[in-house]
């Protein structure tokens, strides 16, 4: 993620948001402070620290390397567990450093329609020379919170056909991200979307990333659909949780971004300022002992309340 494009607003995107599902997702907001949060009961923190103990156990993950590919059928073999459909999607990523083989992993859990919400997160964590970043909040938090999710929406009777994304090279291989530099997984996804014409079909996208901070507070990122981010702070307040609402406002360039391009209404759910002044980001700190499991799961809690609410807008 990268704040790159900050104060760039999508303004035109927005507009084509509102026409394909703003009236729907205005609905599920109205709704969010009035259901019965049988999803959000079953969310559970031993589980998330099981996974997230496992992600640290194959961390870091550099471009190509074994661990990588031993982390992927990790990802593979517990969504399958879940009996979800999976399948890997392999690509060559054109980079500042030459051609580098990627891959992300997709699950998918059909639902009562075809229409698909999308929960994704990055699964590659930032390689700096001279530097062993661990990745525990970037991408460890929020990998670990969308296993629990995949496992939790596996076992329910839902409306959508859900998708689980988990994307590589969203860090930028160079030091800093550009807009030709990093996010090659989503923009990859996005463009076999866009290919299998299956971009009408989608109904939103939500973004975990950087989920794990000891104070969480989740920015209301101005690229973000309006309307994704209301539902989101509704559940908050529903949960308890007003705090973690209470980011400030700036725009991030992440992997919602391409979905967003598409016309897809998307929502990035991120708080970029882990450490003092963001000061464990990128950098060795980026620890377990920097992480807290109990933010991962109450984030985990809110977007499942955010899910019944989109599953049962009229309710």
């Amino acid at each position: 993620m990268n704040n790159y494009f900050k104060n760039r607003r999508f303004t035109a995107i927005f507009f084509v948001m509102l026409l394909l599902g703003g009236n729907q997702l205005n609905a599920s907001c109205q709704n969010a402070t009035s259901k019965n949060d049988d999803v959000v009961s079953q969310i559970s923190q031993k589980q998330i620290d099981r996974y997230f103990q496992e992600i640290l156990r194959l961390s870091p993950r550099p471009p190509e390397s074994e661990i990588f590919r031993k982390f992927r059928a990790y990802l593979a073999n517990t969504l399958k567990s879940f009996s979800l459909k999976v399948w890997e999607e392999s690509f060559t990523a054109s980079t500042p450093k030459g051609a580098i083989s990627m891959a992300n992993v997709v699950a998918e859990k059909k639902g009562q329609t075809d229409r698909i919400l999308y929960l994704a997160s990055h699964i590659d964590t930032k390689i700096i020379s001279g530097i062993e970043i661990q990745g525990a909040n970037d991408s460890g938090s929020s990998t670990a919170a969308l296993l629990e999710l995949a496992r939790v929406i596996s076992q329910q009777d839902t409306k959508f056909t859900y998708r689980f994304v988990f994307f590589d090279g969203e860090e930028s291989i160079g030091l800093d991200m550009t807009d030709r530099d990093g996010l090659y997984g989503s923009r990859e996804h996005v463009r076999r979307l866009k290919s299998d014409n299956l971009i009408p079909s989608v109904h939103a996208m939500i973004l975990l990333d950087m989920i794990g901070d000891k104070n969480p507070v989740i920015i209301k990122d101005l690229n973000s659909s309006p309307e994704l981010y209301s539902l989101f702070a509704a559940c908050c307040q529903r949960l308890g949780y007003k705090k973690l609402s209470a980011g400030p406002a700036t725009s991030m360039y992440d992997d919602h971004v391409p979905f967003l391009g598409a016309g897809i209404p998307s929502l990035d759910l991120i708080d970029f300022d882990y450490g003092p002044n963001n000061s464990f980001w990128h950098t060795e700190k980026d620890t377990a002992e920097n992480v807290s499991v109990n933010s991962i799961f109450k984030v985990v809690q809110v977007v499942a309340c955010m899910l019944e609410s989109l599953e049962n807008p009229q309710k």
